[in-house]
């Protein structure tokens, strides 16, 4: 993991360019920040400092000036004082830098524990970009600098699944092989629901409604767990058409693994698939709580009027647990269940 993003790939950090600026004086307002700007008793630290030229414009200083400024003294320096008035008086206190303080205060901290007003006056002195430690790689150099098939690991984060399928498919070695092995596995899973062309990299942040929905279900696929119930509330919503039919091969594979899939839904294409329906009804709230219908979707027959609650939006439903398939006995039901 990078060190100075955290894993995180960017970072926030305070623009300079625009807390300070370079044609003024500290005394005469180079500090545009409104907390540390002159006047204010943090901006005495550096308006009364005798340490610097305060009438000299900020953009003039020299190297060691701006770090001063910046940073004060530094570690094994001579422990700079300046003094200040507040409403108890005048008095002497340690020079703290500019980025010192900034830092310190805004960003080494959880900034939700702040107050609304003050989140809004940091924030326009904020810039988030890729890690310049890591470039956006979320690694350390150590993990960036090894590299297999002349590929680091950030490379293979950047590739297209179906990409890296093939690139971790070259990789023979007797030790990685198998590792690489098990890494193609749970690509392919993903590549199946139709998901090939999204890298590792990718922030989940950036992904569609039906993309996420997909991830978090294919999770299940690869677990070796057997004889579970999984329960799945509305999966279909938002989804786009497409993409509820790669949803049910997903409910189906779910279910041919042994195991027992509730869905409370809506959507006829995916109420079709459920081996047992239970429509509670005949409305929502409390004109509803009854069973309306109870049966297969072929028991269900066409939709007639007196028919159309019960085979168009079913409510609840139950289901018996499911066997792998090729064992004997019931697969077990797909449960498709809606609430009206």
């Amino acid at each position: 993991m990078c060190p100075e993003c955290a894993g995180l790939g960017h970072t926030v950090r305070p623009d300079y360019d625009r807390i300070l600026d370079p044609a003024k004086s500290l005394a005469g307002g180079a500090i545009l920040f409104p907390p540390f700007a002159a006047g204010t008793w943090q901006g005495q630290t550096y308006t009364n400092t005798t340490d610097l030229d305060t009438h000299k414009p900020v953009g003039e200083f020299t190297a060691a000036e701006r770090q001063f400024l910046m940073r004060g003294g530094g570690r094994g320096a001579r422990a700079a004082k300046v003094t200040v008035d507040t409403a108890g008086g005048s008095h002497a206190t340690a020079y703290e830098g500019l980025a010192d303080r900034f830092e310190r205060l805004y960003l080494h901290r959880d900034l939700s524990a702040l107050s609304q007003k003050t989140r809004d006056t940091v924030q326009p002195f904020l810039v988030e970009g890729h890690c310049p430690a890591c470039d956006g790689a979320r690694l350390n150099p150590a993990a960036l600098a090894s590299r297999i098939g002349g590929l680091s690991i950030a490379d293979c984060a950047r590739m297209e699944v179906t990409d890296l399928i093939a690139a971790l498919g070259r990789i023979h070695d007797p030790v990685a092989g198998p590792i690489a092995g098990a890494a193609v596995a749970a690509l392919s899973r993903i590549e199946a629901i139709g998901l090939g062309y999204l890298s590792l990299g990718r922030e989940t942040s950036t992904l569609s409604g039906g993309e996420g929905q997909r991830l978090k279900m294919v999770r299940h696929l690869g677990s070796s767990l057997t004889g579970m119930t999984y329960i799945f509330d509305e999966p279909s919503v938002g989804l786009h058409p497409r993409d509820v039919g790669r949803l049910g091969d997903l409910l189906l594979r779910l279910r041919d693994k042994g195991n027992t899939v509730l869905v409370v839904e809506h959507d006829p294409d995916v109420i079709a698939l459920a081996d047992h329906i239970v429509d509670m009804g005949p409305a929502a709230g409390s004109d509803g709580g009854l069973v309306v219908f109870e049966g297969t979707p072929r028991s269900c027959g066409p939709p007639t009027p007196s028919r159309a609650a019960a085979c168009a939006a079913p409510a609840a439903s139950r289901s018996t647990r499911a066997s792998p398939s090729g064992a004997s006995g019931s697969r077990g039901p797909i449960c498709t269940t809606s609430r009206t």
